[in-house]
């Protein structure tokens, strides 16, 4: 790994014997000469080069060479320390730049199966998925950008043999070298992801129609673990060997506690036929449903037995237990068997003698126990089933819900109007896009922020809450209309109409309100504008209509001195004088 130092502490490694001023200089003279004047921060391999040549300026320098050892010695346990952490780590880590490693550890060859040659010469893309390689370069690329998005996700690698590895991805951006690079660290997932195929393979099986049950496998309704661990813990406290299989006779759990005796006849042709007859007998009994006991066609005095597992009406396996000796067996007769099925006579007659006699009447009863524990085997799949379709109902639901949100999200965001929903506690619980924009803010910046103390302006705040809180308490149930200000993240305050109504749970409380907004700023700053006018129109009117009036009057007296002359008044006032002027007068002055 690269240590690094800064400059600051490199000049501090100087300056007791020649003082930080001189330090910084002499430094700085020699940074200029290695092109390296502008980094503040330099690799080891750099510090070093910079203090041999520091150290033998001719007397112009003469550092603390015990503080420098002492340091230098700090830094290699560091280093040791760091090493032994990194690859002794349970993940590997790598160091990828330029699309190249540029570090990694132990754990890294040990996933990848490629040498600590081949992964130095192996652009890092090359080890990707071809169907994942777009994506994890692609957020490389932008993570190098100093983009900020989801640091942990799965995706699959290819080994060096071939094998699809599922790995989970740790990524930070850092400085490398004096470069940007991304520190990653990979946890092998393939067997999770694995466990969790297989759940979804379950899940999917059990939720088909239970008309089509005879395409499940016991595994798919009861984890193959369990029947493991349940057959291998029968068989030992019976001291028989044990096996669930298929109607069709193919091997569902692996085999417990064979002797040596079994595995033997086994071993040799006609020894497995014989004893796949005789599962084939059993097969055919229990496929009546009911337990089956046989003996073995290799040897009589041995039993064997079996029990169907029945689940929702279907049989779906068997459960079979043998090497049970009801009574012992004659050397002879082994030995003359060894030689007929081609075995070893000496080391199956050995073997012959280690089996341990049952005696029939138990033999029965341990059938019987068995075909009670496959009934309590298949009311545990029926469960399981059952549970299997309620999850997949539920499953179900919550996507019909998502999709419903997604949609109603959509239609939120696409409304005009500013649209939030703020609960009991004054929390805003959602917002839509029209409602972010008027207010200057991130979604993410708004939800779970109290409304109030937030976004109203503080002189209007107790006038908004009172509103409020009379909605929450049910004592008004909707409001109309109502307008207040809010404040906008560069502080600019807004004018909204509001109209409010409540929302209530399932059981009929008050949760929370849901506001529609609408800026009406503009409209009320035109509005004020508007009523200027008005006011000033009207200031121009009543001054007009003085006007007016003083010129009537006056008319009228010029009408009456001719006509107290008895000459014909100059001015027609028949619209003055017929009433007119009255309503006009009215009207103006209004």
């Amino acid at each position: 790994m690269v240590l690094e130092i800064k400059k600051s502490e490199l000049i501090g490694a100087f300056a007791p014997s020649t003082g930080a001023l001189v330090a910084e200089e002499l430094i700085r003279v020699k940074l200029k000469e290695a092109g390296l004047e502008d980094k503040e921060v330099y690799t080891r391999a750099e510090t070093v080069r910079l203090c041999s040549e520091l150290m033998h300026k001719d007397g112009v320098i003469k550092t603390n060479a015990q503080t420098l050892a002492r340091a230098n010695a700090e830094l290699r346990e560091s280093e040791e320390k760091y090493r032994l952490l990194v690859e002794n780590a349970n993940e590997a880590v790598l160091v990828v730049q330029d699309g190249l490693f540029k570090f990694f550890n132990c754990k890294t060859m040990e996933i990848s199966g490629y040498s600590q040659e081949e992964l130095a010469s192996k652009p890092f893309a090359e080890l990707i998925h071809p169907e994942d390689r777009e994506m994890v370069v692609e957020r490389h690329r932008r993570r190098l950008k100093g983009e900020k998005f989801l640091n942990v996700y799965p995706f699959r690698i290819i080994d060096k043999d071939g094998n699809v590895k599922w790995v989970e991805i740790n990524a930070v951006l850092i400085n490398w070298e004096g470069r940007p690079a991304t520190l990653n660290f990979l946890t092998d997932i393939t067997e999770r992801k694995r466990a969790e195929e297989a759940l979804e393979h379950r899940i999917l099986a059990l939720t088909q129609p239970s008309g089509e049950l005879s395409n499940l496998a016991l595994t798919d309704i009861i984890d193959v673990s369990l029947l493991q661990e349940l057959q291998d813990e029968f068989a030992s406290c019976h001291d028989v060997a044990s096996l669930m299989f298929t109607p069709t006779g193919e091997p569902i759990t692996k085999p417990s506690n064979f002797s040596e005796f079994c595995l033997l006849l086994r071993s040799t042709q006609k020894g497995l036929e014989n004893c796949m007859r005789s599962d084939a007998v059993l097969g055919e009994k229990v496929a009546k449903g009911v337990p089956a006991m046989n003996p073995c066609q290799n040897f009589k005095q041995i039993m064997d037995g079996a029990v169907p597992i029945i689940i929702g009406g279907q049989h779906i396996a068997n459960w079979g237990i043998g090497q049970v000796l009801t009574a012992p067996l004659d050397a002879e007769e082994v030995s003359r068997y060894a030689r007929e099925i081609r075995a070893d006579k000496d080391e199956l007659v050995s073997a012959s003698r280690k089996l341990k006699i049952m005696p029939g009447a138990k033999f029965v009863q341990l059938v019987d126990f068995m075909a009670i524990i496959a009934d309590d085997l298949s009311l545990l799949g029926l469960q399981n089933l059952q549970q299997a379709r309620d999850i997949a109902e539920q499953k179900r639901m919550e996507e019909e819900l998502r999709k419903e949100r997604d949609r109603a999200r959509k239609y939120l965001d696409v409304a005009g109007v500013m649209l939030v929903v703020i609960d009991a506690e004054e929390r805003v619980k959602l917002i839509n896009r029209k409602g972010c924009k008027i207010l200057g803010y991130k979604e993410e910046e708004i939800i779970d922020k109290n409304w109030f103390d937030t976004f109203i302006p503080a002189e209007n705040r107790d006038e908004v809450k009172a509103v409020f809180k009379q909605l929450m308490a049910g004592e008004i149930q909707n409001v109309e209309y109502f307008e207040n200000p809010i404040v906008r993240k560069n502080g600019e305050e807004r004018i909204i109409a509001w109209q409010d109504t409540i929302l209530r749970d399932n059981d009929g409380r008050i949760i929370a309100s849901l506001s529609s907004g609408e800026d009406i700023t503009e409209r009320k700053r035109a509005e004020q504008k508007l009523q200027q006018y008005l006011t000033r129109l009207e200031q121009f009117n009543h001054l007009a209509v003085d006007r007016e009036m003083r010129m009537i009057e006056l008319k009228r007296e010029v009408n009456e001195a001719y006509e107290r002359l008895g000459e014909k008044p100059p001015y027609d006032l028949s619209f003055a004088d017929g009433g007119k002027i009255t309503n006009y007068e009215l009207r103006m002055r209004k």
